[in-house]
Protein backbone atom coordinates (compact mmCIF):
# COMPACT_ATOMS: atom_id res chain seq x y z
CA UNK A 1 0.00 0.00 0.00
CA UNK A 2 1.21 3.51 -0.73
CA UNK A 3 2.23 5.09 2.50
CA UNK A 4 0.69 8.18 4.00
CA UNK A 5 3.73 10.35 3.37
CA UNK A 6 4.02 12.64 0.32
CA UNK A 7 6.56 11.47 -2.17
CA UNK A 8 9.47 13.75 -2.95
CA UNK A 9 8.90 15.48 -6.36
CA UNK A 10 11.99 17.46 -7.55
CA UNK A 11 10.35 18.54 -10.89
CA UNK A 12 7.42 19.96 -9.00
CA UNK A 13 9.71 21.92 -6.68
CA UNK A 14 11.61 23.28 -9.70
CA UNK A 15 8.34 24.35 -11.34
CA UNK A 16 7.27 26.12 -8.17
CA UNK A 17 10.57 28.05 -8.06
CA UNK A 18 10.20 29.03 -11.75
CA UNK A 19 6.64 30.13 -11.10
CA UNK A 20 7.81 32.31 -8.21
CA UNK A 21 10.47 33.97 -10.39
CA UNK A 22 7.92 34.61 -13.15
CA UNK A 23 5.45 36.13 -10.69
CA UNK A 24 8.11 38.45 -9.26
CA UNK A 25 9.19 39.51 -12.76
CA UNK A 26 5.54 40.08 -13.71
CA UNK A 27 4.91 42.28 -10.67
CA UNK A 28 8.03 44.36 -11.43
CA UNK A 29 7.10 44.70 -15.11
CA UNK A 30 3.55 45.78 -14.29
CA UNK A 31 4.89 48.30 -11.79
CA UNK A 32 7.31 49.68 -14.36
CA UNK A 33 4.48 49.95 -16.91
CA UNK A 34 2.25 51.80 -14.45
CA UNK A 35 5.03 54.26 -13.55
CA UNK A 36 5.93 54.82 -17.23
CA UNK A 37 2.30 55.43 -18.17
CA UNK A 38 1.93 57.85 -15.28
CA UNK A 39 5.01 59.78 -16.41
CA UNK A 40 3.73 59.82 -19.99
CA UNK A 41 0.36 61.09 -18.79
CA UNK A 42 2.01 63.89 -16.82
CA UNK A 43 4.13 64.82 -19.88
CA UNK A 44 1.00 64.88 -22.02
CA UNK A 45 -0.71 67.14 -19.48
CA UNK A 46 2.29 69.47 -19.55
CA UNK A 47 2.22 69.52 -23.37
CA UNK A 48 -1.49 70.31 -23.35
CA UNK A 49 -1.04 73.11 -20.81
CA UNK A 50 1.86 74.53 -22.75
CA UNK A 51 -0.08 74.33 -26.00
CA UNK A 52 -2.97 76.25 -24.44
CA UNK A 53 -0.55 78.87 -23.12
CA UNK A 54 0.99 79.21 -26.57
CA UNK A 55 -2.43 79.66 -28.11
CA UNK A 56 -3.16 82.43 -25.66
CA UNK A 57 0.15 84.09 -26.45
CA UNK A 58 -0.41 83.65 -30.16
CA UNK A 59 -3.80 85.28 -29.97
CA UNK A 60 -2.26 88.20 -28.15
CA UNK A 61 0.72 88.46 -30.51
CA UNK A 62 -1.18 88.34 -33.77
CA UNK A 63 0.20 91.17 -35.79
CA UNK A 64 -1.38 92.91 -38.71
CA UNK A 65 0.97 94.61 -41.15
CA UNK A 66 -1.58 97.31 -41.67
CA UNK A 67 -1.04 98.46 -38.12
CA UNK A 68 2.39 99.75 -39.11
CA UNK A 69 0.69 102.79 -40.61
CA UNK A 70 -0.28 103.84 -37.12
CA UNK A 71 3.27 105.05 -36.51
CA UNK A 72 2.85 107.63 -39.15
CA UNK A 73 -0.04 109.28 -37.40
CA UNK A 74 1.35 109.17 -33.84
CA UNK A 75 0.91 112.30 -31.74
CA UNK A 76 1.16 113.14 -28.04
CA UNK A 77 -1.76 113.18 -25.59
CA UNK A 78 -2.34 114.22 -21.96
CA UNK A 79 -3.83 110.79 -21.10
CA UNK A 80 -0.51 108.93 -21.43
CA UNK A 81 -0.12 108.25 -17.76
CA UNK A 82 -3.66 106.94 -17.30
CA UNK A 83 -3.32 104.56 -20.24
CA UNK A 84 0.10 103.52 -19.10
CA UNK A 85 -1.27 102.41 -15.75
CA UNK A 86 -4.02 100.37 -17.37
CA UNK A 87 -1.62 98.88 -19.85
CA UNK A 88 0.90 97.98 -17.13
CA UNK A 89 -1.83 96.32 -15.06
CA UNK A 90 -2.99 94.24 -18.03
CA UNK A 91 0.55 93.25 -18.83
CA UNK A 92 1.19 92.24 -15.21
CA UNK A 93 -1.87 89.99 -15.25
CA UNK A 94 -0.63 88.32 -18.41
CA UNK A 95 2.81 87.94 -16.84
CA UNK A 96 1.40 86.20 -13.76
CA UNK A 97 -0.62 83.82 -15.94
CA UNK A 98 2.45 83.10 -18.04
CA UNK A 99 4.58 82.53 -14.92
CA UNK A 100 2.06 80.03 -13.54
CA UNK A 101 2.09 78.24 -16.89
CA UNK A 102 5.89 78.24 -16.77
CA UNK A 103 5.91 76.68 -13.31
CA UNK A 104 3.43 74.04 -14.43
CA UNK A 105 4.80 73.21 -17.87
CA UNK A 106 8.47 73.91 -17.34
CA UNK A 107 9.19 76.79 -19.84
CA UNK A 108 12.82 77.92 -19.88
CA UNK A 109 13.44 81.24 -17.99
CA UNK A 110 15.11 82.86 -21.05
CA UNK A 111 12.09 82.11 -23.23
CA UNK A 112 9.80 83.45 -20.51
CA UNK A 113 11.72 86.76 -20.34
CA UNK A 114 11.63 87.16 -24.10
CA UNK A 115 7.95 86.38 -24.21
CA UNK A 116 7.36 88.99 -21.52
CA UNK A 117 8.95 91.71 -23.62
CA UNK A 118 7.04 90.61 -26.67
CA UNK A 119 3.79 90.52 -24.76
CA UNK A 120 4.49 94.04 -23.56
CA UNK A 121 4.93 95.39 -27.06
CA UNK A 122 2.11 93.30 -28.49
CA UNK A 123 -0.25 94.36 -25.75
CA UNK A 124 0.47 98.00 -26.39
CA UNK A 125 0.01 97.59 -30.12
CA UNK A 126 -3.17 95.63 -29.63
CA UNK A 127 -4.56 98.30 -27.32
CA UNK A 128 -3.52 101.04 -29.69
CA UNK A 129 -5.36 99.38 -32.55
CA UNK A 130 -8.43 99.12 -30.37
CA UNK A 131 -8.26 102.72 -29.33
CA UNK A 132 -7.82 103.92 -32.90
CA UNK A 133 -10.89 102.04 -33.93
CA UNK A 134 -12.94 103.38 -31.03
CA UNK A 135 -12.02 106.96 -30.44
CA UNK A 136 -9.10 108.07 -32.58
CA UNK A 137 -8.26 110.56 -29.86
CA UNK A 138 -5.48 111.26 -27.38
CA UNK A 139 -5.47 107.64 -26.16
CA UNK A 140 -4.05 106.53 -29.49
CA UNK A 141 -1.17 108.96 -29.20
CA UNK A 142 -0.20 107.59 -25.82
CA UNK A 143 -0.31 103.99 -27.04
CA UNK A 144 1.80 104.75 -30.06
CA UNK A 145 4.37 106.60 -27.97
CA UNK A 146 4.72 103.74 -25.57
CA UNK A 147 4.86 101.16 -28.33
CA UNK A 148 7.41 103.16 -30.18
CA UNK A 149 9.62 103.27 -27.12
CA UNK A 150 9.25 99.53 -26.59
CA UNK A 151 10.20 98.69 -30.14
CA UNK A 152 13.06 101.12 -30.09
CA UNK A 153 14.42 99.55 -26.90
CA UNK A 154 14.09 96.03 -28.27
CA UNK A 155 15.71 97.10 -31.53
CA UNK A 156 13.78 94.44 -33.39
CA UNK A 157 11.20 94.49 -36.07
CA UNK A 158 7.74 93.31 -35.34
CA UNK A 159 7.80 90.63 -38.03
CA UNK A 160 11.18 89.28 -36.84
CA UNK A 161 9.91 89.22 -33.25
CA UNK A 162 6.88 87.23 -34.21
CA UNK A 163 8.85 84.88 -36.41
CA UNK A 164 11.42 84.23 -33.71
CA UNK A 165 8.71 83.71 -31.12
CA UNK A 166 6.87 81.37 -33.44
CA UNK A 167 10.05 79.39 -34.17
CA UNK A 168 10.88 79.11 -30.49
CA UNK A 169 7.37 77.99 -29.74
CA UNK A 170 7.52 75.42 -32.52
CA UNK A 171 10.82 74.03 -31.21
CA UNK A 172 9.49 73.86 -27.66
CA UNK A 173 6.31 72.20 -28.85
CA UNK A 174 8.34 69.72 -30.91
CA UNK A 175 10.58 68.95 -27.94
CA UNK A 176 7.64 68.43 -25.65
CA UNK A 177 5.86 66.37 -28.26
CA UNK A 178 8.97 64.24 -28.78
CA UNK A 179 9.40 63.83 -25.05
CA UNK A 180 5.74 62.93 -24.71
CA UNK A 181 5.97 60.44 -27.56
CA UNK A 182 9.05 58.89 -25.91
CA UNK A 183 7.24 58.62 -22.60
CA UNK A 184 4.19 57.14 -24.30
CA UNK A 185 6.45 54.73 -26.23
CA UNK A 186 8.18 53.71 -23.01
CA UNK A 187 4.83 53.19 -21.35
CA UNK A 188 3.55 51.14 -24.26
CA UNK A 189 6.79 49.12 -24.29
CA UNK A 190 6.51 48.52 -20.55
CA UNK A 191 2.87 47.59 -20.97
CA UNK A 192 3.71 45.16 -23.76
CA UNK A 193 6.57 43.72 -21.71
CA UNK A 194 4.29 43.31 -18.73
CA UNK A 195 1.63 41.75 -20.93
CA UNK A 196 4.15 39.30 -22.38
CA UNK A 197 5.43 38.51 -18.88
CA UNK A 198 1.90 37.99 -17.63
CA UNK A 199 1.13 35.83 -20.65
CA UNK A 200 4.34 33.83 -20.13
CA UNK A 201 3.56 33.51 -16.44
CA UNK A 202 0.05 32.36 -17.27
CA UNK A 203 1.45 29.77 -19.68
CA UNK A 204 3.91 28.58 -17.02
CA UNK A 205 1.16 28.48 -14.39
CA UNK A 206 -1.20 26.58 -16.68
CA UNK A 207 1.54 24.17 -17.70
CA UNK A 208 2.59 23.66 -14.08
CA UNK A 209 -1.02 23.16 -13.08
CA UNK A 210 -1.53 20.61 -15.83
CA UNK A 211 1.65 18.77 -14.83
CA UNK A 212 0.62 18.90 -11.18
CA UNK A 213 -2.84 17.67 -12.13
CA UNK A 214 -1.37 14.77 -14.12
CA UNK A 215 1.01 14.00 -11.26
CA UNK A 216 -1.86 14.13 -8.76
CA UNK A 217 -4.02 11.87 -10.91
CA UNK A 218 -1.12 9.43 -11.26
CA UNK A 219 -0.52 9.52 -7.50
CA UNK A 220 -4.20 8.91 -6.81
CA UNK A 221 -4.23 6.07 -9.32
CA UNK A 222 -1.12 4.55 -7.73
CA UNK A 223 -2.68 4.87 -4.28
CA UNK A 224 -5.89 3.27 -5.52
CA UNK A 225 -3.90 0.37 -6.97
CA UNK A 226 -1.88 0.14 -3.75
CA UNK A 227 -5.05 0.09 -1.64
CA UNK A 228 -6.54 -2.56 -3.88
CA UNK A 229 -3.33 -4.58 -3.70
CA UNK A 230 -3.27 -4.20 0.09
CA UNK A 231 -6.87 -5.33 0.36
CA UNK A 232 -6.08 -8.37 -1.75
CA UNK A 233 -2.94 -9.01 0.30
CA UNK A 234 -4.90 -8.78 3.54
CA UNK A 235 -7.51 -11.15 2.13
CA UNK A 236 -4.79 -13.62 1.17
CA UNK A 237 -3.26 -13.20 4.63
CA UNK A 238 -6.58 -13.95 6.32
CA UNK A 239 -7.08 -17.01 4.14
CA UNK A 240 -3.54 -18.17 4.83
CA UNK A 241 -3.95 -17.70 8.58
CA UNK A 242 -7.27 -19.52 8.56
CA UNK A 243 -5.76 -22.38 6.62
CA UNK A 244 -2.54 -22.47 8.64
CA UNK A 245 -4.35 -23.38 11.85
CA UNK A 246 -2.43 -20.64 13.68
CA UNK A 247 -3.64 -18.09 16.18
CA UNK A 248 -2.48 -14.46 15.91
CA UNK A 249 -1.57 -12.22 18.82
CA UNK A 250 -0.49 -8.57 18.91
CA UNK A 251 0.73 -7.08 22.18
CA UNK A 252 0.85 -3.27 22.47
CA UNK A 253 3.58 -2.76 25.06
CA UNK A 254 2.61 0.87 25.73
CA UNK A 255 -1.06 0.27 26.49
CA UNK A 256 -0.60 -3.28 27.78
CA UNK A 257 -3.46 -4.62 25.68
CA UNK A 258 -3.20 -7.77 23.57
CA UNK A 259 -5.20 -8.66 20.48
CA UNK A 260 -6.08 -12.35 20.20
CA UNK A 261 -7.46 -13.62 16.92
CA UNK A 262 -10.59 -15.80 16.91
CA UNK A 263 -8.44 -18.81 16.01
CA UNK A 264 -6.17 -18.15 19.01
CA UNK A 265 -9.18 -18.37 21.31
CA UNK A 266 -10.65 -21.33 19.47
CA UNK A 267 -7.48 -23.39 20.04
CA UNK A 268 -8.14 -23.13 23.78
CA UNK A 269 -11.83 -23.97 23.45
CA UNK A 270 -13.23 -20.43 23.78
CA UNK A 271 -15.53 -18.35 21.61
CA UNK A 272 -14.57 -15.10 19.93
CA UNK A 273 -16.09 -12.90 22.66
CA UNK A 274 -15.29 -15.04 25.71
CA UNK A 275 -11.77 -13.77 26.41
CA UNK A 276 -10.50 -10.28 27.15
CA UNK A 277 -7.47 -8.43 25.81
CA UNK A 278 -5.15 -8.62 28.81
CA UNK A 279 -1.83 -10.47 28.93
CA UNK A 280 -3.19 -12.57 31.80
CA UNK A 281 -5.50 -14.36 29.34
CA UNK A 282 -2.33 -15.85 27.86
CA UNK A 283 0.23 -16.17 30.65
CA UNK A 284 -2.36 -17.19 33.21
CA UNK A 285 -2.96 -20.41 31.27
CA UNK A 286 0.70 -21.44 30.85
CA UNK A 287 1.84 -24.53 32.75
CA UNK A 288 3.70 -23.55 35.95
CA UNK A 289 6.71 -25.61 34.91
CA UNK A 290 6.97 -23.66 31.64
CA UNK A 291 6.37 -20.11 32.95
CA UNK A 292 10.00 -19.22 33.63
CA UNK A 293 11.23 -20.46 30.25
CA UNK A 294 8.58 -18.47 28.34
CA UNK A 295 9.24 -15.26 30.27
CA UNK A 296 13.01 -15.64 29.84
CA UNK A 297 12.68 -16.08 26.05
CA UNK A 298 10.34 -13.10 25.78
CA UNK A 299 12.56 -10.86 27.89
CA UNK A 300 15.65 -11.81 25.87
CA UNK A 301 13.97 -10.75 22.64
CA UNK A 302 12.59 -7.49 24.01
CA UNK A 303 16.09 -6.59 25.22
CA UNK A 304 17.46 -7.25 21.75
CA UNK A 305 19.42 -10.37 22.70
CA UNK A 306 17.58 -12.57 20.20
CA UNK A 307 16.34 -11.94 16.68
CA UNK A 308 12.97 -13.57 17.30
CA UNK A 309 10.84 -14.66 20.22
CA UNK A 310 10.21 -18.40 20.15
CA UNK A 311 9.08 -20.72 22.91
CA UNK A 312 7.33 -24.07 23.37
CA UNK A 313 5.08 -24.46 26.38
CA UNK A 314 1.91 -26.05 27.65
CA UNK A 315 -1.37 -24.15 27.97
CA UNK A 316 -4.49 -25.31 29.74
CA UNK A 317 -7.45 -25.98 27.49
CA UNK A 318 -10.97 -25.11 28.56
CA UNK A 319 -11.53 -28.83 29.13
CA UNK A 320 -8.65 -28.89 31.62
CA UNK A 321 -6.18 -30.82 29.48
CA UNK A 322 -2.76 -29.41 28.69
CA UNK A 323 -2.04 -28.51 25.08
CA UNK A 324 1.44 -27.91 23.72
CA UNK A 325 1.86 -24.53 21.99
CA UNK A 326 4.63 -22.97 19.90
CA UNK A 327 4.71 -19.18 20.07
CA UNK A 328 6.75 -17.06 17.67
CA UNK A 329 6.95 -13.29 17.42
CA UNK A 330 9.03 -10.27 16.55
CA UNK A 331 9.12 -6.87 18.23
CA UNK A 332 8.61 -3.51 16.55
CA UNK A 333 10.94 -0.81 17.87
CA UNK A 334 10.82 2.98 17.87
CA UNK A 335 13.55 5.42 16.82
CA UNK A 336 15.44 4.90 20.07
CA UNK A 337 15.41 1.11 19.67
CA UNK A 338 12.91 0.51 22.47
CA UNK A 339 10.20 -2.08 21.72
CA UNK A 340 6.75 -0.57 21.24
CA UNK A 341 4.83 -3.71 20.30
CA UNK A 342 5.38 -7.38 19.57
CA UNK A 343 3.22 -9.57 17.39
CA UNK A 344 3.32 -13.16 16.27
CA UNK A 345 1.52 -16.46 16.06
CA UNK A 346 0.70 -19.46 18.22
CA UNK A 347 0.56 -22.98 16.82
CA UNK A 348 -0.93 -25.99 18.55
CA UNK A 349 1.89 -28.56 18.47
CA UNK A 350 0.30 -31.12 20.76
CA UNK A 351 0.19 -33.76 18.04
CA UNK A 352 3.80 -33.09 17.15
CA UNK A 353 4.83 -33.33 20.78
CA UNK A 354 2.97 -36.61 21.16
CA UNK A 355 4.69 -37.94 18.07
CA UNK A 356 8.05 -36.76 19.33
CA UNK A 357 7.33 -38.34 22.69
CA UNK A 358 6.46 -41.58 21.01
CA UNK A 359 9.70 -41.54 19.08
CA UNK A 360 11.62 -40.58 22.16
CA UNK A 361 9.86 -43.26 24.21
CA UNK A 362 10.62 -45.82 21.57
CA UNK A 363 14.24 -44.74 21.45
CA UNK A 364 14.67 -44.90 25.22
CA UNK A 365 12.36 -47.75 26.23
CA UNK A 366 12.22 -51.46 25.76
CA UNK A 367 9.30 -52.24 23.41
CA UNK A 368 8.48 -55.52 25.19
CA UNK A 369 8.36 -54.46 28.82
CA UNK A 370 8.07 -50.65 28.31
CA UNK A 371 10.94 -50.24 30.78
CA UNK A 372 13.76 -47.77 30.07
CA UNK A 373 16.45 -49.35 27.92
CA UNK A 374 20.23 -49.40 28.38
CA UNK A 375 20.68 -45.93 26.75
CA UNK A 376 18.10 -44.31 28.97
CA UNK A 377 19.50 -46.05 32.02
CA UNK A 378 23.01 -44.84 31.30
CA UNK A 379 21.90 -41.19 30.95
CA UNK A 380 19.95 -41.42 34.19
CA UNK A 381 22.92 -43.01 35.96
CA UNK A 382 25.18 -40.14 34.86
CA UNK A 383 22.64 -37.60 36.06
CA UNK A 384 22.37 -39.18 39.53
CA UNK A 385 26.16 -39.56 39.77
CA UNK A 386 26.62 -35.86 38.94
CA UNK A 387 24.17 -34.94 41.66
CA UNK A 388 26.14 -37.07 44.11
CA UNK A 389 29.33 -35.25 43.15
CA UNK A 390 27.71 -31.89 43.91
CA UNK A 391 26.37 -33.18 47.24
CA UNK A 392 28.85 -35.24 49.24
CA UNK A 393 26.06 -36.58 51.50
CA UNK A 394 24.11 -37.97 48.58
CA UNK A 395 24.51 -41.74 47.95
CA UNK A 396 23.00 -44.00 45.33
CA UNK A 397 23.01 -47.77 44.70
CA UNK A 398 22.90 -50.09 41.70
CA UNK A 399 21.10 -53.47 41.79
CA UNK A 400 22.00 -55.69 38.84
CA UNK A 401 19.47 -58.58 38.32
CA UNK A 402 19.70 -61.71 36.16
CA UNK A 403 16.89 -64.29 35.84
CA UNK A 404 18.19 -67.80 36.50
CA UNK A 405 17.49 -70.42 33.83
CA UNK A 406 15.26 -68.09 31.75
CA UNK A 407 16.60 -69.76 28.62
CA UNK A 408 14.89 -72.99 29.68
CA UNK A 409 11.50 -71.23 29.69
CA UNK A 410 11.99 -70.05 26.11
CA UNK A 411 13.15 -73.44 25.02
CA UNK A 412 10.33 -75.31 26.77
CA UNK A 413 7.34 -73.03 26.15
CA UNK A 414 8.42 -70.74 23.32
CA UNK A 415 9.21 -67.07 23.04
CA UNK A 416 5.60 -65.98 23.43
CA UNK A 417 5.45 -67.46 26.91
CA UNK A 418 8.92 -66.11 27.63
CA UNK A 419 7.83 -62.58 26.58
CA UNK A 420 4.76 -62.80 28.80
CA UNK A 421 6.96 -63.88 31.69
CA UNK A 422 9.34 -60.90 31.13
CA UNK A 423 6.45 -58.42 31.10
CA UNK A 424 5.26 -59.79 34.45
CA UNK A 425 8.78 -59.53 35.90
CA UNK A 426 8.95 -55.86 34.82
CA UNK A 427 5.58 -55.12 36.43
CA UNK A 428 6.67 -56.72 39.75
CA UNK A 429 9.99 -54.85 39.77
CA UNK A 430 8.28 -51.46 39.32
CA UNK A 431 5.86 -52.31 42.12
CA UNK A 432 8.62 -53.22 44.59
CA UNK A 433 10.58 -49.92 44.47
CA UNK A 434 9.89 -46.27 45.25
CA UNK A 435 8.56 -43.87 42.56
CA UNK A 436 11.88 -42.01 42.37
CA UNK A 437 13.82 -45.24 41.81
CA UNK A 438 14.70 -46.22 38.25
CA UNK A 439 14.09 -49.73 36.77
CA UNK A 440 15.53 -50.61 33.34
CA UNK A 441 15.91 -53.68 31.13
CA UNK A 442 19.50 -53.77 29.88
CA UNK A 443 19.57 -57.26 28.29
CA UNK A 444 17.44 -60.28 27.38
CA UNK A 445 16.94 -61.46 30.99
CA UNK A 446 18.95 -58.72 32.76
CA UNK A 447 17.51 -55.78 34.68
CA UNK A 448 19.02 -52.88 36.63
CA UNK A 449 17.49 -50.92 39.48
CA UNK A 450 18.98 -47.47 40.28
CA UNK A 451 18.22 -46.40 43.82
CA UNK A 452 18.50 -42.63 44.14
CA UNK A 453 19.41 -41.32 47.60
CA UNK A 454 19.94 -44.40 49.83
CA UNK A 455 20.92 -44.06 53.46
CA UNK A 456 23.23 -47.10 53.77
CA UNK A 457 24.42 -50.33 52.23
CA UNK A 458 21.90 -52.26 54.32
CA UNK A 459 19.03 -50.20 52.86
CA UNK A 460 20.16 -51.24 49.38
CA UNK A 461 20.38 -54.93 50.42
CA UNK A 462 16.89 -54.68 51.91
CA UNK A 463 15.53 -53.57 48.53
CA UNK A 464 17.34 -56.50 46.90
CA UNK A 465 15.65 -58.98 49.24
CA UNK A 466 12.27 -57.36 48.57
CA UNK A 467 12.82 -57.74 44.83
CA UNK A 468 13.81 -61.38 45.25
CA UNK A 469 10.63 -62.06 47.21
CA UNK A 470 8.48 -60.33 44.59
CA UNK A 471 9.94 -62.49 41.81
CA UNK A 472 9.75 -65.73 43.80
CA UNK A 473 5.97 -65.88 43.41
CA UNK A 474 4.87 -68.18 40.55
CA UNK A 475 3.82 -66.62 37.26
CA UNK A 476 0.59 -67.88 35.69
CA UNK A 477 0.58 -68.04 31.88
CA UNK A 478 -1.90 -69.56 29.48
CA UNK A 479 0.23 -72.67 29.09
CA UNK A 480 1.93 -73.17 32.44
CA UNK A 481 2.69 -71.88 35.89
CA UNK A 482 6.26 -70.66 35.90
CA UNK A 483 8.58 -70.27 38.86
CA UNK A 484 12.21 -69.12 38.73
CA UNK A 485 14.90 -67.50 40.83
CA UNK A 486 16.94 -64.32 40.38
CA UNK A 487 20.59 -63.43 41.08
CA UNK A 488 21.16 -59.85 42.32
CA UNK A 489 24.42 -57.92 42.65
CA UNK A 490 24.55 -54.73 44.73
CA UNK A 491 26.95 -51.75 44.48
CA UNK A 492 26.58 -48.62 46.65
CA UNK A 493 28.43 -45.34 46.02
CA UNK A 494 30.84 -43.94 48.60
CA UNK A 495 32.39 -40.49 48.98
CA UNK A 496 35.50 -41.87 47.33
CA UNK A 497 33.76 -43.81 44.58
CA UNK A 498 31.00 -42.26 42.51
CA UNK A 499 32.07 -43.15 38.99
CA UNK A 500 29.08 -44.63 37.10
CA UNK A 501 31.07 -47.12 35.02
CA UNK A 502 33.00 -48.39 38.04
CA UNK A 503 29.87 -48.87 40.11
CA UNK A 504 28.09 -50.65 37.25
CA UNK A 505 31.03 -53.03 36.87
CA UNK A 506 31.01 -53.72 40.61
CA UNK A 507 27.26 -54.48 40.56
CA UNK A 508 27.68 -56.79 37.56
CA UNK A 509 30.52 -58.67 39.25
CA UNK A 510 28.49 -59.00 42.46
CA UNK A 511 25.58 -60.44 40.45
CA UNK A 512 27.80 -63.13 38.87
CA UNK A 513 29.24 -63.94 42.29
CA UNK A 514 25.73 -64.42 43.67
CA UNK A 515 24.83 -66.66 40.71
CA UNK A 516 28.01 -68.74 41.30
CA UNK A 517 27.18 -69.16 44.98
CA UNK A 518 23.60 -70.23 44.15
CA UNK A 519 24.81 -72.90 41.79
CA UNK A 520 27.43 -74.11 44.25
CA UNK A 521 24.95 -74.44 47.11
CA UNK A 522 22.12 -75.75 44.95
CA UNK A 523 19.78 -74.11 47.39
CA UNK A 524 16.16 -74.60 46.53
CA UNK A 525 14.75 -72.05 48.96
CA UNK A 526 16.38 -69.13 47.17
CA UNK A 527 18.23 -67.80 50.21
CA UNK A 528 21.81 -66.81 49.48
CA UNK A 529 24.33 -64.05 49.82
CA UNK A 530 23.88 -61.25 47.25
CA UNK A 531 27.60 -60.69 46.94
CA UNK A 532 29.74 -57.76 47.83
CA UNK A 533 28.71 -54.18 47.51
CA UNK A 534 30.59 -51.00 48.09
Amino acid sequence: MANGKHQHDPPRAMRMRMLGVVLVFTVLAVGWAVVSMERANRANQRLTSYHLACERLHRRLVWNESNNSIYARAYASTADEQFKRGWVQATEELWQALKETSDTVGIAPELLQELTLRITSSRATEESAFRLGEEENAWTSAVLVLNSKAYNELRIKTRACLEKLNADMQRELARLASETDAKVHQGRLALWTASIAVLFGAVVVINSWQQWRRSLLKTLADQAHAIEALAESEARFRRAIAGANDGIWDWDLRSGTVFYSPRWKEMLGYGETELGNSLEEWFGRIHPEDQDAVEAALEAHLKGNSKYFESEFRMQHRSGEWRWMLARGVAERDESGSPSRIAGSVTDITLRKLTEEQFRHGAYHDPLTDLPNRQYFWEELERVAAKSVRNSHHRFALLYLDLDDFKAINDSYGHAVGDEYLREVARRLRGAVRPQDFVARVGGDEFVVLLDDVESDEAAHEVARRLESALAEPVETGLATLRTTVSIGVAVSTPSERDPATLLTQADQAMYEAKRQRKAQGAADGSHDFGGGL
